[in-house]
């Protein structure tokens, strides 16, 4: 099923059962793998759910450029065995992240292996992705790191 179509269903992101997400897990990773393909990004950003996504695109060797993390809660999003492994990509990995953010995710990414090697960018604001977004701060990032 398509997300938006998911969104709809049951009002908004938050209700949607974890269930529903990873049914449309392995057809989205296929369909962004087809999109880096066509365009060819210097940058991948993966937003929440996209997080999960976007780190079994860099497990399976589809994606091996720098990579940002923003908001990464929805990383959990896949079975364990599906979590990135210890590889060389954890330095061109970049995660923004709340520093007030006190959720459980926020504990778990930061005992993953990936994260340990990447850059953290703390964000003080309790706007979060909009703040980062809105105030440049995304995109000078983009900037630093893109080819």
């Amino acid at each position: 099923p398509d997300l938006e179509v998911l969104c709809q269903k049951y009002d908004t992101w938050d209700n949607i059962p974890n269930k529903e997400i990873l049914s449309t897990m392995e057809g989205t990773i296929t369909h962004v793998c087809n999109v880096l393909k066509e365009y060819e990004p210097d940058v991948v950003i993966g937003l929440e759910y996209g997080a999960s996504v976007l780190s079994n695109v860099c497990a399976d060797y589809y994606w091996e450029g720098p990579s940002i993390y923003l908001d990464p809660s929805g990383y959990f999003y896949m079975s364990r065995d599906r979590f990135m492994t210890d590889c060389d990509l954890g330095e061109k990995s970049y995660w923004v992240i709340r520093k007030t953010d006190k959720s459980p995710s926020r504990k778990y990414v930061e005992k993953l292996h990936h994260f340990k090697e990447g850059t953290v960018i703390l964000v003080h604001d309790s706007e979060g992705v909009e703040s980062v977004i809105h105030s440049g701060i995304l995109f000078g990032i983009i900037d630093r790191i893109a080819k």
